[in-house]
This record gives C-alpha cells, structure tokens and sequence, in this order.
C-alpha cells in the first residue's frame, strides 16, 4: 500500500514519513483515549483481559453493544485477514 501511494505523491520522500508518522500518532491517540474510556467505566482489576470492552458493556447494562460488536467484528475481520494472505 505505501509503494501505490509513494507513486501517487509529488515529494514522496516528505509526504510518506509525515502519513506514516501522523497515521500512527492518531491511532495511538485512539487507542489511549479507549483504553482511559475503559478504565473510567469500571474497575481495572473487573476489566477481562480477552474480551475487555464486551464484558465491561454487559457489566454496566449495555448488552446490546456487546451484539453490535460481534456483528461488526464478524464484518471486518474476514477482508482484514483476506490481506494478510
């Protein structure tokens, strides 16, 4: 995927690193923003370490969040690991 973009730009040499790095900052952003979201909800020793944000919703009355999950699970893995092959 990088190389078709690196086709695609005027200055690959600048634009690539900066989509990278700027990629990566937002998803770690994210990923903390989640993960303060997930402790703030419930206790970190009540937190199931496999299946954390399922558990927590049902923990807190919001089961039909833990459906909407699996559905949209069961959507995106199978083109995400149909990549990876």
């Amino acid at each position: 995927m990088v190389a078709t973009m690196a086709e695609d730009t005027e200055h690959p040499t600048r634009d690539i690193p900066i989509g990278l790095v700027g990629s990566m900052s937002m998803i770690i952003v994210i990923y903390c923003l989640m993960a303060l979201a997930l402790t703030m909800i419930v206790k970190y020793t009540q937190i199931d370490v496999n299946v954390a944000y399922s558990v927590t919703f049902e923990q807190i009355g919001m089961t039909w969040i833990k459906y909407l999950m699996s559905v949209s699970l069961a959507i995106s893995l199978p083109p995400t690991t149909k990549k990876l092959m």
